[in-house]
């Protein structure tokens, strides 16, 4: 079972090495740092060390390195079913990667990748840097496809009412329909770090989170001057809980043969 998985990180990783090199020749220690933040979050770094993008390059590299030698030792039909859960859009590792990769590569068998797809009534479409349908609707229309798809998006356009509609492999027409609950309001995409959490997590919850042994930092609503904070807008916007997080462990529980989660 795979939540986020780093099978592609950004080209530019692959120069952290070099960076860092540099700073130690020329005795920059902040070289060594791509950004260098207070660290207010207890279970995430916000700083960022170049040599940790120099090791997820290099780690995601040896994956591939050995994925292929599996497939070329016809080896990956061995591989134990997958099931991974991925937001379309996604800051830190590539969607693309996740489905060019490792579930193109894969033989047919019972694998199913799971995509969360942006909040389709919101306003905010206008404003996309890029449409996350590049990544999935090819996929929808593969006759050939090896695995499963199951997209969470709107019921339809207009409808906050999220769903989960799923495409059984070799098909190009969904067979079946799981109906979720409303995309929360003010939400328009998920995002890497917030797969993980329910809505009532403590630390990273939202508006439901329960009462938190410190820091909340699930539902912070800052408004203010930009420049002012320490910490960018960009990281305080970011969505830390996951409004689907039922479903997913729903999922995950009957993929591991442990029926209905309670």
């Amino acid at each position: 079972m795979l939540l986020s998985p780093e099978i592609g990180v950004s080209g530019v990783a692959a120069l952290a090495v070099w960076q860092g090199r540099l700073g130690h020749l020329l005795g920059m220690e902040k070289l060594a740092w791509n950004s260098v933040l207070p660290e207010y979050g207890p279970f995430k770094y916000g700083s960022f060390a170049v040599n940790a993008g120099d090791l997820a390059y290099r780690i995601t590299t040896h994956i591939q390195d050995q994925l292929t030698e599996l497939q070329g030792d016809g080896k990956l039909e061995n591989m134990p079913p997958i099931l991974a859960f991925q937001s379309s859009v996604d800051a830190t590792v590539t969607p693309q990667a996740l489905v060019k990769n490792l579930f193109a590569r894969l033989p047919s068998a019972d694998h199913e990748l799971v995509l969360f797809d942006i909040n389709r009534i919101m306003e905010a479409e206008e404003l996309l840097k890029h449409d996350p349908q590049t990544v999935f609707e090819p996929l929808l229309l593969e006759m050939d496809r090896h695995f499963d798809l199951t997209m969470v998006t709107n019921e339809s356009e207009g409808s906050s009412r999220a769903i989960a509609r799923r495409w059984i492999r070799g098909e190009n027409k969904s067979s079946a329909v799981t109906y979720l609950g409303d995309w929360p309001k003010g939400v328009f995409s998920l995002a890497h770090v917030a797969l993980p959490f329910a809505p009532d997590d403590p630390v990273y919850g939202g508006p439901s989170a329960g009462e938190s042994p410190g820091i909340q930092l699930g539902d912070l609503a800052l408004r203010g001057e930009h420049g002012v904070l320490l910490v960018s807008g960009n990281d305080l916007m970011r969505l830390r809980w996951n409004p689907f997080f039922d479903y997913m462990w729903s999922r995950t529980a009957q993929f591991m043969g442990l029926g209905q989660a309670e």
